[in-house]
């Protein structure tokens, strides 16, 4: 059998931005607080306030139009332009460890894609939608790709595509 510990935690309720205004004597280890507006409970790890597993999801996604798409500037070449997507221009937050993206595209030659990355360092977190059929466009994917603090991630999109669409439909921090 194991060791049995009594101990005591504080439980707050309100509103999801009124959980920081606690002051930090008030609040312990475990302690835990529920965000009436938001249907979120949190713990609190010593430091700051988390979630579930540690990570929340702040959605963004507003339509398919993209953040970045046929005619947004960039460079259509084939080839890795390194920290190209400036995802903090688009709102994504300081503290953020992942990017979900919405990738599609069409185009009248199979073998072509779009692509997004961490960085050249870290290549295994790619997302990648390619045509598989010339003419006939490809459905809406979803990745999740991990990022720096500074929120510059790396795009290949082949030369002469016809459409694309890259959207952030959320990030995890």
């Amino acid at each position: 059998m194991g060791e049995i510990i009594e101990s005591s935690r504080r439980h707050y309720v309100g509103d999801d931005a009124d959980k920081d205004l606690i002051p930090a004597a008030g609040k312990s280890f475990g302690d835990s607080y529920h965000a009436n507006d938001k249907g979120k409970q949190y713990y609190w790890d010593g430091t700051a306030w988390k979630t579930g597993l540690g990570y929340e999801y702040v959605p963004r996604y507003t339509d398919l139009v993209g953040d970045w798409n046929q005619g947004s500037g960039l460079t259509e070449n084939g080839a890795w332009q390194a920290d190209g997507l400036n995802c903090a221009a688009k709102g994504v937050t300081l503290g953020a460890k992942a990017i979900h993206f919405i990738l599609q595209m069409s185009d009248d030659a199979a073998g072509t894609s779009v692509q997004v990355r961490q960085s050249a360092a870290s290549p295994g977190s790619v997302g990648q939608v390619a045509m598989q059929v010339a003419g006939v466009g490809t459905g809406y994917y979803h990745y999740i790709v991990h990022c720096d603090e500074n929120r510059l991630l790396d795009y290949a999109i082949s030369a002469g595509i016809t459409a694309y669409v890259i959207i952030i439909a959320g990030w995890y921090i």
